[in-house]
């Protein structure tokens, strides 16, 4: 749960795709917005980000905040990447 709002997600494709969820299961609710962990959990299930899927009311600052947090290295360069190209 993060901002109240419930995620519902698979353990076993957790556990093995992204790790960096799991670790960090109780301080999910504080510090992340639930439109941004919500990237962050399409991309442990698609190994993309979703550019085109992206609200807008998700900064790409906080998703790259995210993503260094969580310890989600291919994330981050993914993030980096799209800003680059911006």
């Amino acid at each position: 749960q993060v901002q109240g709002r419930m995620f519902r997600a698979h353990f076993c494709l957790l556990s093995a795709r992204a790790p960096w969820i799991l670790s960090h299961n109780a301080s999910l609710s504080s510090g992340i917005h639930s439109a941004t962990f919500e990237q962050l959990l399409s991309y442990a299930y698609c190994d993309q980000l979703q550019l085109k899927a992206l609200p807008s009311g998700i900064e790409w600052a906080e998703l790259l905040v995210a993503a260094e947090k969580y310890e989600a290295k291919r994330l981050s360069l993914l993030v980096l990447h799209a800003l680059a190209s911006m």
